[in-house]
């Protein structure tokens, strides 16, 4: 079992920008409007605003998963006299899986949200090799609205690309049947175990989803520092 590490972010689009640095724009240059003080947001904080940023860690002894999303909010002079100040706020999991248990933190507080003991067999599970090629009941599974719309190199790697009937469209590595990793339909809108998502689009009304892969390694050494909770960080 390589080791495999993906870095992901998912944007809300409305046409090609997105809106919740958007709002934050139109907020502030109303505030600005207003001749209060304004506390704007930083230029790096501004970055950060309406992502969600998802890493994955998988090696033959661990699963981890952290998420992190950030938005921005706002107080004016009913809260601060003669001030309108604009705050990044932070929300944020870490799950990590072993053989022998599993645990979830909450990163905002530094506080574990939930703790199980693992099982092994289950464990292993996950990176159960499949046939080199789809089984016969695997593509009778594919629903068949879903269509087989290409294949192509992401980040070195190779991908298959389905459409659905909404117009979503994900594209699935496709080099690792042999560590449980198929390339058929997931439905899931980031990497996950069993299905390595590396990118994602759902158009809803004049909006849009958008997911992008930024880092993918495979059969690297990860550093593993995003995986480790400090409680006192």
């Amino acid at each position: 079992m390589p080791e495999i590490y993906v870095d992901q972010q998912t944007e809300v689009y409305l046409r090609d920008t997105n809106i919740i640095k958007k709002s934050y724009l139109q907020a502030l240059s109303f505030a600005k409007s207003t001749g209060l003080a304004v506390t704007a947001l930083t230029d790096e904080e501004f970055k950060k605003i309406g992502v969600r940023r998802n890493q994955l860690l998988i090696t033959a002894d661990t699963i981890g998963a952290r998420e992190e999303s950030w938005g921005f909010s706002f107080q004016g002079p009913a809260s601060n006299p003669g001030q309108c100040i604009f705050s990044l706020t932070y929300t944020g999991t870490l799950s990590i899986q072993t053989p022998n248990r599993s645990v979830k933190y909450n990163l905002e507080n530094r506080k574990m949200i939930d703790q199980e003991a693992g099982i092994p067999e289950a464990f292993l599970l996950h990176f159960k090799a499949l046939p080199i090629k789809p089984s016969t009941e695997e593509e009778e599974n594919i629903p068949t609205d879903v269509q087989l719309t290409g294949r192509g190199v992401l980040l070195q790697q190779p991908y298959v690309e389905w459409t659905y009937p909404d117009s979503s469209m994900e594209r699935i590595w496709s080099n690792g049947r042999e560590w449980g990793f198929s390339e058929l339909p997931s439905r899931k809108n980031h990497a996950a175990p069993g299905a390595l998502v590396l990118a994602f689009e759902k158009p809803t009304g004049s909006q849009r989803l958008v997911m992008t892969t930024k880092e993918l390694q495979i059969d690297k050494k990860v550093d593993r520092t995003p995986f480790q909770f400090d409680q006192h960080r």
